[in-house]
């Protein structure tokens, strides 16, 4: 049965203005060189000052307010569900 669903995958940042310091959010692979990423996390140093992070959240506010009629027929509830027995406190 066809439920007119799509599969929405994000991919995790790549490009240093939407990463997060040791978080990835999205799917991503093992890195091939875990070293050069430990070395480079914080390279963003080097341009975000009061005036880049005053223009990005400008932009997002932006585009939020652009979407937010679309956003509304997306959000919703999010419903977490655990599997097995119920545990017993030790309490």
């Amino acid at each position: 049965m066809k439920l007119g669903l799509k599969v929405i995958l994000c991919r995790a940042a790549v490009w240093a203005v939407n990463t997060n310091v040791g978080r990835k959010a999205g799917y991503y692979s093992t890195s091939p060189n875990r070293q050069y990423d430990y070395d480079h996390r914080y390279d963003d140093g080097i341009y975000v000052n009061k005036a880049f992070k005053d223009r990005k959240a400008s932009v997002l506010k932006v585009a939020y307010e652009t979407y937010k009629d679309l956003a509304a027929a997306f959000a919703g509830p999010a419903v977490i569900q655990t599997f097995g027995k119920r545990r017993l406190s030790a309490a």
